[in-house]
């Protein structure tokens, strides 16, 4: 089951909370569901191939990078595939268990272990090439470009060189008192590094020297205590075009200038995932389950889709004529990307869909938590 955790420090020790938003719909016992509404059509989604990887987890994602694809679970074992024919190119073990996905530009892959280890491998084969200690928890995939593997440790971002993992630079800024226990990848274009931090803060870095280059707000904190104040920015900014936009906890949506960090449009929202889009529109599911489309220059709404009430929402793609989306009961969904009609839908997995999916060419690649990559493409 996903859900937020509460990190708090309180001199040495660390105590955790669970975070149960609103009341307690968020947990499975004893609530029933809202139907789901009838399905309008217009497309006709088939899987393409079905590849086992190993178990799934929260922060476990798949990659694209032109057309192949790296993926890992959980139990340590890595895999390059094809992603048009689903063929799998070469299949690695790390020896130890992951705390988060796997990042790469098509030449290295890194992923990072339980006990704090980054781990590069050769993506041309998948041999190990270098590990290095990170000095602490991670739950974010890393990002890799230029030659460089970038990955976040708790309050700091640090580089590294992908050829031989010498330490590059490093970067930290202190946290709130309490904060979100959740998956938040940098992204990484244009030679700079983009960061969302706990406080509803954004940043954009060197990625030669990780000196800063900007600093702007996706949101304010607001409340009467620490937990009302929580304002996290909520997994990966999307970079699309001349905007970086993402969406903070019980706070907003917005999008910032990507080279000044100036503010495009800010809108309140309560998100619920990391923000998806296309160069028109961006998509955010909000903490009730509700599926909203804003125009991406100027943060107009467009659509509201709340067929997915109370489901908990996976973070959105949009491909081709739709916006993908997965919930709670392993199911993924389709509305067209223009007015949020439903498509269709199809059950995955038993368990819940936690990551976006993942486009590959026309195909969207989904990793489930029972440990499968299913690609589907849609007729």
């Amino acid at each position: 089951m996903k859900q937020f955790l509460l990190i708090a420090r309180l001199g040495v020790a660390l105590v955790v909370f669970s975070l149960l938003q609103s009341c307690s719909w968020l947990g499975r016992g004893g609530v029933e569901l809202p139907p789901l509404p009838p399905i309008v059509g217009g497309v006709t989604p088939r899987v393409a191939w079905t590849v086992a990887v190993g178990d799934g987890g929260i922060g476990l994602a798949p990659v694209a990078v032109g057309t192949n694809l790296f993926a890992a679970s959980s139990d340590g074992s890595v895999v390059r595939l094809d992603g048009p024919s689903g063929r799998v190119l070469w299949r690695a073990s790390i020896g130890r268990k992951l705390s988060a996905g796997v990042g790469s530009d098509g030449l290295t892959a890194a992923v990072v272990s339980h006990d704090g280890g980054l781990v590069a491998l050769d993506a041309r084969d998948g041999k190990i090439l270098w590990t290095q200690p990170l000095g602490g928890e991670v739950l974010s995939a890393p990002a890799v470009a230029a030659g460089k593997i970038v990955v976040r440790a708790g309050d700091r971002i640090l580089a590294f060189s992908a050829q031989d993992g010498k330490p590059l630079w490093t970067w930290q800024r202190a946290a709130p008192p309490l904060v979100l226990r959740q998956p938040a990848p940098v992204a990484i274009a244009s030679e700079l590094v983009y960061a969302g931090l706990p406080g509803g803060r954004m940043v954009a870095l060197s990625l030669e020297s990780g000196l800063l280059r900007w600093e702007g707000a996706v949101a304010q904190a607001r409340g009467t205590n620490e937990i009302e104040r929580i304002v996290d920015v909520l997994g990966e900014p999307l970079i699309s075009g001349r905007e970086v936009c993402a969406a903070a906890y019980q706070g907003r949506v917005a999008c910032l200038d990507a080279a000044r960090g100036t503010p495009v449009w800010t809108r309140d929202l309560p998100a619920w995932s990391s923000v998806g889009g296309d160069p028109r529109l961006v998509f955010i599911p909000d903490d009730r389950g509700n599926l909203h489309a804003l125009r991406r220059d100027t943060g107009e709404p467009i659509w509201k889709q709340e067929a997915l009430s109370l489901r908990r929402l996976s973070p959105p793609l949009s491909i081709g004529s739709s916006v993908l989306i997965g919930d709670r009961e392993g199911i993924l969904h389709w509305f067209a990307r223009e007015t949020g009609a439903v498509q269709a839908r199809r059950p995955l997995d038993s368990g819940a869909i936690q990551t976006a999916p993942v486009a590959v060419g026309n195909l969207a690649v989904v990793q489930t938590m029972g440990g499968r990559l299913v690609a589907l493409a849609t007729d």
